[in-house]
């Protein structure tokens, strides 16, 4: 039996605002800082702006 399948595409990801940019980049700059504590800060703080999922696995990770 053959069944029509529907092409997925993949979904855009979707368009941050200037702030939980910021603050993700700043997160970055944390951890390269090895100040794990405030890089969880700051995506706690994004995931409170924006809640994403990429936001809660790295809180979760943190």
């Amino acid at each position: 039996m053959l069944l029509a399948t529907v092409p997925t595409r993949a979904e855009a990801p979707l368009k941050r605002s200037r702030a939980v940019q910021e603050l993700i980049c700043e997160a970055g700059a944390a951890l390269d800082r090895l100040d794990v504590a405030q890089a969880r800060e700051f995506w706690g703080a994004a995931y409170d702006i924006e809640r994403s999922n990429v936001a809660m696995c790295n809180l979760g990770q943190l």
